[in-house]
């Protein structure tokens, strides 16, 4: 049974891997049961006046109620209520604005959508949780138009729009509370498990430096998200610290295997190498699991960590594993190193790429109202609703979600279509709501694609409850594939980011935070600064790789002369990344001194690099070659190469 489970295990991470290589999101840490069950048991109880009353406008009760479920952000109570608050009074007025400017007329309804895109558009420069906030109060909008009502009408709509919100409100924070921090427990338990997988495969001498960049960078920056949102940063002093510290001693102990990599690279690994960085891997495991325990603190962890920090440092690779001890001791609270325990909110950016977006996102809702207008299309708020959805600031990332919205969408009107066939009995298709929202709501973090499938599957079951017979199965179809496709194209089209645009501007970014860090680290920096400068690295660097990956998918992997430079200058991104990393150990060390001379020239190229310009690959090797930072740009096509975009080794 043990190895059965650990087959699915490794498929799951496997199959993670994949996704991730093309800016694809698989979380399957985040897979939250229980949620799913109390939004299952919210959303029935909210189904009940619609079902006792046979009057489908009820269901906006329980649809209301729903989304609510949807947006709990877990946290604080204050800061739970504080959101769920917002969406109810702004939910509300957005009902009564959509409902309204339908009754007024076509006009009334571009006007208000065009405010609802704006709206939503800029919300995306909040943090994650105001900017689901805002999105769900779209969609209530854009919802409302399909119910064209007076203004008492509206009114009377917003109210049951409210009392599902206000259900769903009092049952999340009163009745039925779950542990605040479930979900970034979760998230820090992800990054230690994929931390572990890492140090074992380097023990194994399985070199898959993009694989480990990508999966690592993102669990860690995951589980820093999730504990911001859910107020872990402005909870009790020990809670915050518990976060804080994990996550800082996470970075240490990715930093320290990104540089043991680096070695193996070069150098291979010797037996006892072999064997501490399996310990490493064990510790990080063990790690793993106690932080899904409230309590966490193993003392195996403590003594583990003491162990490899008096390692005796022999090799390279041997003063690196004392570093990683170091790092897990701090987790372990047995150190304090500058800068851990903090968790910031993000500050509140309004760009230009940000402006630009909120304008093609009112667009993109404008003509999709027009052409289920100009189509006769029966129920055009599921149309909006896929525009707002799919269209992103980046090009790129609008086509992979748009590919996953479609997706989604005709997966889960087909499930849709066999639970539901040959079936109108209340009871049964009540009970069938059942699962769907269990798994919708259990779904939500882990991917957006099985989000869709069980969203639309839940969506077209009720409409099939509330008004039988109205053909909802493949009007809800094409409708998201009208509402993603129209998004695509204005996203595209409309001030666009185009995607080769807007991959090489994601390569430039990529190409200046690197050479950002490589100057501070050959200049000595450390602490906090360094490690800032490190993560807005790797962070430039896998959303380059992401936009490249997500393009393959859609080319059905194949590669042009153009893409495989790009690969080639991504990897070099990794090379220099990784000896910088190296260099920074071995100044901190002692090993070397601060190379000053290297520093001020990496700092003459970046100068050279405007914020928000863009380089083509040709241009980016150009620019890394003359860093002077060791073999940086690898040879062109050279095949065995790891690679963010080729197959993966054993797991």
């Amino acid at each position: 049974m043990t190895l059965r489970l650990s087959g699915f295990s490794c498929s799951v991470a496997r199959l993670s891997h994949f996704l991730a290589r093309h800016a694809i999101v698989l979380s399957p840490e985040q897979f939250a049961l229980i949620e799913g069950v109390r939004s299952a048991l919210v959303t029935g109880l909210a189904l009940v006046p619609a079902l006792y009353f046979h009057n489908p406008s009820y269901g906006w009760i329980a649809f209301a109620a729903f989304w609510a479920c949807l947006l709990e952000p877990g946290g604080g109570i204050g800061e739970r209520a504080r959101i769920m608050l917002a969406f109810t009074v702004l939910g509300g007025a957005g009902v009564v604005l959509g409902a309204v400017a339908a009754w007024l007329g076509p006009a009334a309804v571009v006007g208000v959508l065009l405010l609802a895109g704006v709206a939503c558009g800029l919300a995306r420069a909040l943090p994650p949780v105001q900017a689901l906030l805002f999105t769900l109060v779209g969609a209530a909008v854009a919802a409302a138009t399909g119910f064209a009502q007076p203004v008492a009408g509206a009114v009377r709509l917003a109210g049951l729009f409210v009392a599902g919100a206000v259900l769903a409100t009092v049952f999340c924070l009163l009745i039925w509370r779950l542990h605040p921090y479930g979900s970034a427990r979760r998230a820090t338990s992800s990054a230690f498990r994929l931390l572990a997988v890492m140090a074992e495969e380097l023990s194994a001498g399985v070199l898959r430096e993009a694989v480990h960049r990508q999966a690592v960078r993102a669990a860690i920056e995951q589980a820093r998200s999730v504990a911001v949102q859910s107020n872990a940063g402005h909870a009790s002093e020990g809670r915050r610290r518990r976060f804080g510290t994990a996550l800082t001693g996470a970075e240490r102990l990715f930093s320290a295997m990104l540089a043991i990599e680096h070695v193996i690279q070069r150098e291979g690994v010797d037996p006892p190498g072999r064997a501490a960085l399996a310990e490493v891997g064990r510790l990080c495991r063990v790690e793993s699991a106690d932080f899904l325990r409230p309590e966490g603190g193993s003392a195996a962890v403590r003594e583990g960590a003491a162990r490899l920090v008096g390692t005796v440092r022999s090799t390279r690779i041997a003063e690196l594993v004392v570093i990683c001890g170091q790092a897990l001791a701090l987790v372990a609270g047995m150190g304090e190193v500058e800068g851990a325990g903090e968790l910031v909110r993000p500050r509140v950016r309004l760009t230009r790429s940000i402006v630009l977006h909120a304008m093609r996102v009112a667009l993109a809702l404008v003509g999709t109202y027009g052409a289920c207008r100009m189509l006769h299309l029966p129920f055009t708020y599921w149309a909006l609703i896929a525009a707002l959805l799919v269209i992103q600031p980046s090009g790129s990332t609008t086509l992979i979600r748009s590919f996953e919205r479609v997706l989604g969408s005709v997966s889960g009107a087909v499930l849709a279509a066999v639970l539901a066939a040959g079936t109108h009995d209340p009871v049964v298709l009540l009970v069938m709501t059942m699962p769907l929202t269990v798994l919708a709501i259990a779904m939500r973090a882990v991917n957006y694609t099985m989000l869709v499938l069980f969203l639309t599957a839940l969506f077209i079951v009720v409409a099939e409850l509330l008004t039988p017979g109205q053909g909802a199965v493949w009007a809800r179809v094409i409708d998201n594939v009208l509402g993603a496709v129209i998004g695509l194209v204005v996203s595209l089209l409309v001030w666009p980011e185009r995607v080769d645009r807007d991959r090489d501007r994601m390569l430039a970014e990529a190409v200046r935070a690197t050479l950002q860090y490589v100057a501070l680290a050959l200049r000595g920096v450390s602490g906090p600064t360094l490690d800032g400068a490190q993560r807005s690295a790797g962070l430039a660097t896998i959303r380059a790789e992401y936009a490249q990956g997500g393009i393959l998918l859609l080319s059905g992997g194949s590669v042009g002369r153009a893409d495989g430079t790009r690969q080639v200058a991504l990897r070099a991104i990794r090379r220099i990344g990784g000896e910088a990393t190296l260099r920074r150990f071995d100044i901190g060390m002692g090993v070397y001194g601060p190379d000053l001379v290297l520093a001020g020239r990496i700092e003459a190229l970046v100068d050279r690099l405007s914020p928000g310009g863009s380089l083509t690959p040709g241009q980016a090797l150009e620019v890394l070659e003359a860093s002077g930072i060791g073999s940086a740009v690898p040879e062109m096509g050279k095949p065995g190469e790891d690679s963010a975009l080729q197959g993966d080794a054993p797991v």
